[in-house]
Protein backbone atom coordinates (compact mmCIF):
# COMPACT_ATOMS: atom_id res chain seq x y z
CA UNK A 1 0.00 0.00 0.00
CA UNK A 2 2.85 2.34 0.86
CA UNK A 3 4.49 1.65 -2.51
CA UNK A 4 1.27 2.58 -4.32
CA UNK A 5 1.06 5.81 -2.30
CA UNK A 6 4.62 6.75 -3.19
CA UNK A 7 3.98 5.86 -6.84
CA UNK A 8 0.87 8.05 -6.91
CA UNK A 9 2.79 10.97 -5.42
CA UNK A 10 5.57 10.58 -7.98
CA UNK A 11 3.03 10.54 -10.82
CA UNK A 12 1.25 13.59 -9.39
CA UNK A 13 4.48 15.56 -9.01
CA UNK A 14 5.63 14.55 -12.48
CA UNK A 15 2.36 15.64 -14.07
CA UNK A 16 2.48 18.88 -12.09
CA UNK A 17 6.01 19.60 -13.27
CA UNK A 18 4.88 18.99 -16.83
CA UNK A 19 1.56 20.82 -16.79
CA UNK A 20 2.39 24.00 -14.87
CA UNK A 21 5.40 25.13 -16.97
CA UNK A 22 3.61 24.13 -20.19
CA UNK A 23 0.52 26.06 -19.15
CA UNK A 24 2.55 29.16 -18.30
CA UNK A 25 4.50 29.04 -21.56
CA UNK A 26 1.34 28.37 -23.57
CA UNK A 27 -0.65 31.22 -22.03
CA UNK A 28 2.25 33.64 -22.42
CA UNK A 29 2.62 32.61 -26.06
CA UNK A 30 -1.10 33.09 -26.64
CA UNK A 31 -1.07 36.53 -25.02
CA UNK A 32 1.97 37.57 -27.05
CA UNK A 33 0.45 36.31 -30.30
CA UNK A 34 -2.89 37.98 -29.57
CA UNK A 35 -1.27 41.33 -28.79
CA UNK A 36 0.88 41.08 -31.90
CA UNK A 37 -2.13 40.38 -34.10
CA UNK A 38 -4.10 43.20 -32.50
CA UNK A 39 -1.24 45.59 -33.23
CA UNK A 40 -1.04 44.38 -36.82
CA UNK A 41 -4.78 44.92 -37.18
CA UNK A 42 -4.49 48.48 -35.88
CA UNK A 43 -1.72 49.22 -38.34
CA UNK A 44 -3.85 47.82 -41.17
CA UNK A 45 -6.88 50.00 -40.49
CA UNK A 46 -4.80 53.12 -39.81
CA UNK A 47 -2.95 52.66 -43.08
CA UNK A 48 -6.27 52.17 -44.87
CA UNK A 49 -7.56 55.51 -43.56
CA UNK A 50 -4.29 57.20 -44.52
CA UNK A 51 -4.69 55.78 -48.02
CA UNK A 52 -8.26 57.12 -48.17
CA UNK A 53 -7.03 60.57 -47.14
CA UNK A 54 -4.45 60.54 -49.91
CA UNK A 55 -7.13 59.57 -52.41
CA UNK A 56 -9.37 62.42 -51.28
CA UNK A 57 -6.46 64.86 -51.52
CA UNK A 58 -5.61 63.74 -55.05
CA UNK A 59 -9.20 64.04 -56.26
CA UNK A 60 -9.62 67.39 -54.53
CA UNK A 61 -6.65 68.63 -56.57
CA UNK A 62 -8.57 67.57 -59.67
CA UNK A 63 -11.55 69.59 -58.47
CA UNK A 64 -9.40 72.66 -57.89
CA UNK A 65 -7.85 72.22 -61.34
CA UNK A 66 -11.32 72.21 -62.88
CA UNK A 67 -11.10 68.64 -64.15
CA UNK A 68 -13.89 67.30 -61.92
CA UNK A 69 -16.88 68.72 -60.11
CA UNK A 70 -16.90 68.35 -56.33
CA UNK A 71 -19.84 65.93 -56.55
CA UNK A 72 -18.03 63.77 -59.10
CA UNK A 73 -14.87 63.63 -56.98
CA UNK A 74 -16.76 62.76 -53.82
CA UNK A 75 -18.69 60.00 -55.56
CA UNK A 76 -15.45 58.56 -56.93
CA UNK A 77 -14.10 58.35 -53.37
CA UNK A 78 -17.26 56.63 -52.14
CA UNK A 79 -17.07 54.10 -54.97
CA UNK A 80 -13.39 53.48 -54.24
CA UNK A 81 -13.95 52.96 -50.50
CA UNK A 82 -17.14 50.90 -50.76
CA UNK A 83 -18.66 50.53 -54.21
CA UNK A 84 -21.37 51.79 -56.53
CA UNK A 85 -24.62 52.99 -54.99
CA UNK A 86 -27.48 50.68 -56.01
CA UNK A 87 -31.19 51.37 -56.46
CA UNK A 88 -31.84 50.62 -52.77
CA UNK A 89 -29.31 53.21 -51.64
CA UNK A 90 -26.77 50.59 -50.56
CA UNK A 91 -23.13 50.09 -51.42
CA UNK A 92 -21.19 46.79 -51.48
CA UNK A 93 -18.09 46.47 -49.32
CA UNK A 94 -14.99 46.69 -51.50
CA UNK A 95 -13.39 43.23 -51.24
CA UNK A 96 -10.13 44.57 -52.67
CA UNK A 97 -9.49 46.46 -49.42
CA UNK A 98 -8.77 43.99 -46.62
CA UNK A 99 -10.02 45.32 -43.29
CA UNK A 100 -10.79 41.98 -41.70
CA UNK A 101 -13.69 39.60 -42.26
CA UNK A 102 -16.31 42.16 -41.13
CA UNK A 103 -14.35 45.36 -41.80
CA UNK A 104 -15.33 48.31 -43.98
CA UNK A 105 -15.08 52.10 -44.34
CA UNK A 106 -17.58 54.62 -43.01
CA UNK A 107 -17.61 58.37 -43.68
CA UNK A 108 -19.44 60.96 -41.54
CA UNK A 109 -19.81 64.69 -41.64
CA UNK A 110 -19.36 66.79 -38.48
CA UNK A 111 -23.07 66.45 -37.62
CA UNK A 112 -23.03 62.66 -37.67
CA UNK A 113 -24.66 62.16 -41.05
CA UNK A 114 -23.61 59.03 -42.94
CA UNK A 115 -21.80 60.42 -45.99
CA UNK A 116 -20.78 56.92 -47.08
CA UNK A 117 -21.99 53.63 -45.62
CA UNK A 118 -22.83 50.16 -46.96
CA UNK A 119 -26.48 50.23 -45.84
CA UNK A 120 -27.58 53.47 -44.16
CA UNK A 121 -26.00 56.22 -46.26
CA UNK A 122 -27.70 59.58 -45.75
CA UNK A 123 -29.02 58.83 -42.27
CA UNK A 124 -28.07 60.77 -39.15
CA UNK A 125 -26.48 58.55 -36.49
CA UNK A 126 -25.24 61.17 -34.02
CA UNK A 127 -27.21 59.64 -31.13
CA UNK A 128 -26.27 56.01 -31.86
CA UNK A 129 -25.15 54.11 -28.75
CA UNK A 130 -23.39 50.78 -28.39
CA UNK A 131 -24.38 48.00 -25.98
CA UNK A 132 -22.69 49.78 -23.07
CA UNK A 133 -24.39 53.12 -23.74
CA UNK A 134 -21.39 54.76 -25.39
CA UNK A 135 -22.16 57.35 -28.08
CA UNK A 136 -19.88 55.68 -30.57
CA UNK A 137 -20.31 58.08 -33.51
CA UNK A 138 -19.67 61.11 -31.33
CA UNK A 139 -16.52 59.44 -30.00
CA UNK A 140 -15.34 58.69 -33.53
CA UNK A 141 -15.90 62.25 -34.68
CA UNK A 142 -14.18 63.63 -31.58
CA UNK A 143 -11.14 61.39 -32.13
CA UNK A 144 -10.89 62.48 -35.75
CA UNK A 145 -11.20 66.19 -34.92
CA UNK A 146 -8.52 65.85 -32.25
CA UNK A 147 -5.90 64.77 -34.76
CA UNK A 148 -6.96 61.20 -35.47
CA UNK A 149 -7.10 58.14 -33.26
CA UNK A 150 -8.61 54.78 -32.38
CA UNK A 151 -11.99 54.18 -30.76
CA UNK A 152 -13.61 50.95 -29.61
CA UNK A 153 -17.20 49.97 -28.96
CA UNK A 154 -19.40 46.91 -28.49
CA UNK A 155 -21.61 45.83 -31.39
CA UNK A 156 -23.59 42.83 -32.62
CA UNK A 157 -22.02 40.62 -35.25
CA UNK A 158 -23.75 40.75 -38.65
CA UNK A 159 -26.68 38.30 -38.80
CA UNK A 160 -25.95 37.24 -35.20
CA UNK A 161 -28.06 39.54 -32.98
CA UNK A 162 -27.19 37.67 -29.78
CA UNK A 163 -23.45 37.77 -30.33
CA UNK A 164 -21.58 40.92 -29.33
CA UNK A 165 -17.98 41.74 -30.14
CA UNK A 166 -15.57 44.61 -29.61
CA UNK A 167 -15.02 46.72 -32.71
CA UNK A 168 -11.98 48.92 -33.21
CA UNK A 169 -11.98 51.87 -35.58
CA UNK A 170 -9.37 54.36 -36.71
CA UNK A 171 -10.80 57.82 -37.33
CA UNK A 172 -9.34 60.86 -39.07
CA UNK A 173 -10.52 64.22 -40.39
CA UNK A 174 -10.08 65.16 -44.02
CA UNK A 175 -9.15 68.88 -44.22
CA UNK A 176 -10.46 69.29 -47.77
CA UNK A 177 -14.11 68.28 -47.44
CA UNK A 178 -14.49 68.03 -43.68
CA UNK A 179 -15.20 64.31 -43.88
CA UNK A 180 -14.57 62.06 -40.90
CA UNK A 181 -13.18 58.91 -42.46
CA UNK A 182 -13.21 55.78 -40.31
CA UNK A 183 -12.27 52.16 -40.95
CA UNK A 184 -12.21 49.10 -38.76
CA UNK A 185 -13.58 45.74 -37.80
CA UNK A 186 -14.09 43.41 -34.86
CA UNK A 187 -10.95 42.66 -32.85
CA UNK A 188 -11.81 38.99 -33.26
CA UNK A 189 -11.18 39.33 -37.00
CA UNK A 190 -7.55 40.15 -36.27
CA UNK A 191 -6.74 37.72 -33.44
CA UNK A 192 -8.90 34.74 -34.43
CA UNK A 193 -5.83 32.64 -35.26
CA UNK A 194 -4.38 33.18 -31.78
CA UNK A 195 -7.59 31.76 -30.25
CA UNK A 196 -7.23 28.68 -32.43
CA UNK A 197 -3.65 28.30 -31.20
CA UNK A 198 -4.84 28.48 -27.58
CA UNK A 199 -7.52 25.82 -28.05
CA UNK A 200 -5.10 23.52 -29.85
CA UNK A 201 -2.60 23.92 -27.02
CA UNK A 202 -5.18 23.23 -24.29
CA UNK A 203 -6.53 20.13 -26.06
CA UNK A 204 -3.01 18.80 -26.60
CA UNK A 205 -2.11 19.45 -22.98
CA UNK A 206 -5.23 17.69 -21.74
CA UNK A 207 -4.50 14.65 -23.88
Amino acid sequence: MRIKSIKSKIIFVSVLLLVVPSLIVGLMSYKSASQGLDTAGKVTIQNAVTMAMQTIDALNNEVEAGNLSLEEAQEQVKVYLLGELDEEGKRPINSDINLGKHGYFVVYDAEGNEVAHPTIEGQNVWETQDKSGQYLVQEQIKAAQNGGGFTTYLWNFPNEPDRIGEKIMYNDLDPNWGWIVTAGSYLEDFNESSSQILWTFLITLAI
